[in-house]
């Protein structure tokens, strides 16, 4: 047999309730919902058990059922009986859900445990002592809950619940209090009342120290409870008012009543009662009142007599100048701007000056300002003003920000004068301590006519005689242009260019002095300036490493330079005066009478400087500078290019120890018209060596004794030469240091000898070379050692022969003498009868001879023009002659 579809349905009235009065109901399975067509005996909202039976499918596919009364089912329950005992009874059920007895089965008794015991549970009990806070503890009650559980019957099922709990005390802790303050509670909301009830609601947070650390409780508890010395301590915090009305709070203001007398006290600015007042500093001030209050205060703090005197100072210096209205005013402003030729500039400095309502002419420039005459009149009052009447003047002076006294500005309506004495509206003064300091009653918006007038003229003499680029001109320029228009600070710069230029003429100032740091034989020069009192002037920011430059200084200064180098094989070390005090800015105007005395302190500072730089010398206090006299010291080696032999290796080992004491060394000096010379020598000091007249003679005897064996035009030139050096040389005490000759070309003549004959020198033999010098015994001079060995190479009429080629053969040295070199040929080329020879690269240099037995080098724009021309012209410095190279002969 097929198990029946039984289903609990809710019945609802269907579309025929009125014909026929059956119900109808929905059946859900799933997704689907059937409809359930009810026995008439079935009413609306009432649930019932049916069994469906099919009909057919509706037009959705869902299958329609017809309900018919389902079977009586039966269920049991447990009843309480009332009397400790319970009992199981069977209860059927029909279609229509209702129920009925059918009979007990099981009665029985309900029965009673003890359940499983609960977590500990501590609890707190505050216990006061007698007189005080220290005699108070709290107790801390730790204790086990056993739950006392009976059966009951609930939802017709017997379950277990809990009656009652029983407690077993597990231990109690004791801890002192150390701190206890009332909390929110009934009494701190009623704490200014004049009676306390007993059992007004107390709470109040404890304190105490458990395991080194501070814990709370809070405890709930009355009025009544509260022990006696805390409920008098808490009276007297709040004592009772006089009037008995009310207690007294104690008040930040320092009120001494309670708040029902705080409320019909009288205002002692205005005079009003009753009303409830503010107390400051012992005046009772209405709450009308507080601001002015307040900041009457303010201005008495920060706004003191003389700031207020300053307002009224500058209100009466308006009002001794013209007043003029906003349109007025901005026609005359834009009429005195005509040395502005920048229209654009122009009309950006009139944006800014525009739309004040008031303009005042006054003596020392235009000024901008929001009050009209009569403002200003009682503004002059506002040292003698106090009250409300002076912290409203005051707040008539102050701005929210610059420029906030334009009409255009979005701060100008905002200003308490323009609401309460334009607009009309009652307003209270509401500005801080801070806007104090930007009380202000006009701007200044430019200067006075006079003194633009004055700067304009004198600026443009300035122009005239500076020039319009020169950079002072250029500052004033943009003083005359800029949005202040501050012609007095124009005028101060003007006069401080005129003072300037006067100085100049005075000889009073070096304008821009700049020094080189490559003078003569040194490059890199240190510079110092050191003034009259013998301190040093720093150098200005446009210095660079080229020059130094200290900006526009006295003509009192002393300028010195301190270089060294190592050029044409020696090194020196000079220093130099780049200039005196009182001399001109172009030197060769100085007259001998210009020139100022050098200070002793000045002095001492360069001895001080001398002592702190070196480089390769120590100077003793032997070698003095006269300034009066040499306007350089310089101290040098000898040149190691004319050193050989032993006395080439003495002079390296003596270089080895720099930086010398020269005090153990010989040395030479000499001195010129403006320098001073010390040429420190290779030898210890007490070595012999001629000096003087006998050196003198000795050149010039070595110059006569070869003068008659030099057979070719050139040699007897370069004696010629020699002969004069040592002439121009005579009485000198220095070495080649003094010699002056005329320059020619670029190089002294007999500098271009001397490279001559290195040149010639190259090829030979080096023993050779040093065997003929020491037979001539002419030491180390090499004027008589050109003059001799050019006399020796002549006399055995040598060619130059690569170093390259030796041979120690005497057979084969003549031939081998007389061969050209590898890479030299004898192909010529010719100009005005002029025959080069191409000798090869010798010395890195391209060389070649001419016929007049003359060597000389290409200089490097020769060389470059004969590799991109194919040929140059040259000069013959022997004999002066015209002569093509080509690039073939090369």
């Amino acid at each position: 047999m097929a198990e029946e579809n039984i289903a609990l349905v809710t019945p609802q009235k269907g579309k025929k309730w009125d014909e026929n009065h059956e119900c109808i109901a929905d059946h859900t399975v799933g997704k689907k919902m059937h409809i359930v067509f009810l026995p008439r005996e079935a009413q609306p909202d009432q649930q019932v058990r049916v069994r469906l039976q099919e009909i057919r499918p509706d037009g959705r596919g869902n299958m329609m059922y017809r309900g018919l009364p389902a079977p009586v089912e039966y269920i049991e329950r447990w009843r309480d009986n009332g009397d400790g005992t319970a009992s199981r009874v069977t209860i059927s059920r029909d279609w229509l859900m209702e129920e009925r007895e059918e009979g007990v089965i099981e009665p029985r008794p309900l029965e009673k445990r003890e359940g499983e015991p609960l977590t500990p549970e501590i609890t707190y009990s505050v216990v006061w002592g007698g007189n005080s806070l220290e005699d108070s503890v709290i107790v801390e009650t730790s204790s086990r809950c056993y739950p006392q559980q009976i059966e009951v019957v609930k939802d017709n099922t017997i379950v277990w619940t809990t009656e009652s709990y029983r407690k077993e005390e597990m231990g109690k802790k004791t801890f002192h209090l150390t701190r206890l303050s009332l909390i929110a509670s009934t009494l701190r909301s009623s704490r200014l009342a004049v009676l306390y009830t007993p059992d007004m609601a107390v709470s109040v947070r404890v304190g105490y120290e458990k395991d080194s650390v501070q814990r709370e409780h809070t405890h709930d508890t009355t009025w009544a409870e509260m022990p006696a010395w805390w409920q008098a301590e808490h009276e007297a915090q709040y004592p009772l008012c006089l009037c008995g009305r009310y207690r007294i709070e104690t008040q930040a203001d320092g009120y001494p009543k309670c708040e029902k007398c705080r409320a019909e006290e009288t205002c002692v600015r205005c005079s009003k009662k009753p009303v409830k007042v503010k107390n400051f500093s012992g005046r009772l001030i209405c709450t009308v009142c507080e601001p002015y209050e307040e900041r009457e205060a303010m201005i008495e703090r920060s706004f003191p007599v003389s700031k207020r005197e300053e307002i009224a100072n500058i209100a009466k210096k308006l009002l001794a100048g013209e007043a003029l209205p906003r349109e007025t005013g901005e026609v005359i402003l834009a009429a005195t701007l005509d040395h502005i030729t920048d229209e654009s500039r122009r009309n950006s400095i009139l944006r800014i000056q525009k739309e004040y309502p008031w303009y005042y002419f006054c003596e020392d420039g235009v000024y901008g300002s929001r009050f009209p005459r009569e403002t200003l009149e009682l503004l002059t009052y506002l040292p003698l003003s106090s009250g409300n009447a002076l912290v409203e003047m005051v707040a008539w002076t102050i701005e929210c920000d610059k420029g906030s006294m334009r009409v255009e500005d979005s701060f100008f309506a905002q200003n308490f004068y323009q609401q309460t004495q334009i607009a009309g509206k009652t307003e209270t003064p509401t500005f801080s301590e801070a806007g104090l300091n930007k009380a202000i009653v006009a701007e200044k918006i430019r200067g006075n006519e006079r003194d633009r007038k004055d700067s304009v003229r004198r600026y443009a003499k300035l122009a005239q005689a500076l020039g319009e680029h020169d950079k002072r001109i250029e500052t004033i320029r943009e003083r005359l242009n800029a949005d202040a228009q501050n012609y007095s600070r124009a005028l101060q710069e003007i006069a401080t260019i005129e003072q300037f230029l006067y100085s100049i003429q005075t000889g009073e100032i070096w304008p821009a002095v700049r020094i080189s740091r490559h003078t003569g034989r040194h490059s890199s020069l240190t510079v110092w300036a050191i003034t009259d009192d013998g301190s040093l002037l720093e150098e200005s920011s446009n210095s660079d490493k080229n020059t130094a430059a200290f900006g526009d200084i006295p003509t009192s200064t002393l300028i010195v330079g301190w270089g060294y180098g190592s050029q044409e094989s020696r090194c020196s070390e000079s220093w130099r005066i780049e200039r005196r005090p009182g001399e001109k800015e172009n030197r060769w105007e100085t007259k001998p009478g210009d020139y100022r005395p050098v200070t002793a302190k000045q002095v001492e500072t360069l001895n001080r400087l001398r002592g702190e730089h070196t480089k390769y010398f120590s100077a003793g206090e032997e070698l003095g500078w006269d300034t009066r006299t040499w306007k350089q010291v310089t101290v040098t080696t000898e040149a190691s290019q004319y050193l050989v032999g032993q006395e080439a290796t003495d002079h390296e080992e003596m270089l080895a120890r720099m930086p010398l004491d020269i005090s153990e060394w010989f040395v030479e000096s000499s001195e010129s018209e403006w320098e001073r010379v010390y040429t420190v020598h290779h030898r210890p000091c007490g070595s012999s060596r001629p000096k003087g007249d006998d050196e003198l003679r000795w050149i010039e005897a070595a110059v006569k004794a070869e003068e008659g064996k030099t057979p070719s035009r050139a040699v007897a030139e370069i004696a010629r030469d020699l002969a004069e050096v040592a002439r121009l040389t005579k009485g000198a005490k220095g070495g080649h240091g003094t010699i002056r000759l005329e320059k020619r070309h670029g190089r002294y003549p007999w500098q271009k000898r001397r490279e001559n004959l290195l040149n010639m020198l190259h090829g030979i033999e080096e023993y050779e070379v040093i065997d003929r010098i020491m037979e001539l015994r002419i030491g180390s001079d090499l004027d008589a050692v050109i003059v001799g060995a050019m006399a020796w190479l002549d006399s055995r009429r040598l060619s130059v022969v690569s170093p390259t080629r030796k041979t120690a053969d005497p057979a084969t040295e003549a031939t081998v003498a007389n061969e050209p070199a590898e890479g030299v040929t004898d192909k010529p080329s010719e100009k005005a009868g002029v025959v080069f020879t191409y000798l090869g690269k010798i010395g890195g240099h391209l060389r070649f001879r001419c016929g007049c037995a003359f060597t000389d080098a290409l200089t490097k724009t020769e060389a470059q023009n004969l590799g991109d021309k194919g040929s140059v012209e040259i000069t013959c410095p022997g004999c002066g002659k015209n002569g093509i190279v080509k690039k073939g002969d090369a």
